[in-house]
């Protein structure tokens, strides 16, 4: 008799799965039914590693929020908002009744928080290129800071001027360098890349999120899954 293959559980993080599959497959509007048959296809193939050991699968776990579903009062317009009637919760709930379907998948969902009042969350901002005034430049931090002092609102979030991903401290452009060679070489899934560089797929995961952010990547999905290649220009 052959080895026993090992039982597998498979976790997904829904609100990253649909970030990500939006992204890579360049969908616009989501479809339940076919969102749920390339979300099991592609856990499916996930029990099948590159050196050809097979895994059995003993469960997909998705976890996710139920979509908020009651009906609320526009601060600005006072106009009622019947969030069950919003496409997004639409979508939600018939991608869940379709995962249902499907074999060996459990749903794990929580209940998003109801505070039964709007937080609105001023945010102050500035230009993060140049103007189409010649004199005409962005504030500093410092700046935006004085201005937020001025009104003596605790409530303010400075959103310019934050530091890039490119930019943290733990971001290395040797790294980047090394995947781009590699991809150049030959497409690799992120289990390629993670054993042909000896880094952990949370931290590939990081440098492809710039790469394809500035279109020097794209995603080609095969049949082992997802592979990544240097985009031509």
């Amino acid at each position: 008799m052959g080895e026993k293959m090992k039982k597998t559980a498979i976790l997904v993080d829904g609100a990253f799965f649909l970030k990500r599959y939006k992204s890579i497959r360049k969908i616009i509007s989501l479809n339940s039914s076919k969102t749920a048959n390339d979300l099991w296809e592609m856990c499916l193939k996930h029990l099948t590693q590159a050196k050809g050991e097979k895994f059995d699968l003993y469960r997909i776990f998705y976890y996710d929020c139920l979509p908020y579903g009651k009906k609320q009062h526009n601060p600005l317009t006072s106009k009622s908002i019947d969030f069950s009637k919003t496409p997004q919760y639409k979508f939600q709930i018939d991608f869940f009744d379709e995962l249902k379907k499907k074999r060996k998948v459990a749903l794990r969902l929580g209940v998003l928080e109801d505070r039964k009042r709007w937080i609105i969350k001023p945010q102050l901002n500035t230009l993060d290129r140049p103007g189409t005034v010649s004199n005409l430049k962005g504030a500093t931090r410092e700046e935006l800071q004085q201005v937020v002092d001025s009104w003596g609102l605790d409530n303010i979030e400075i959103i310019a001027a934050s530091p890039e991903r490119k930019s943290i401290r733990s971001y290395r452009s040797d790294t980047e360098t090394a995947i781009i060679e590699t991809i150049s070489r030959r497409p690799c899934t992120l289990d390629d890349l993670t054993k042909i560089l000896g880094i952990h797929i949370n931290e590939i995961n990081k440098y492809l999120d710039v790469l394809d952010a500035e279109e020097k990547i794209e995603a080609i999905e095969q049949e082992r899954g997802v592979f990544y290649q240097v985009k031509e220009k």
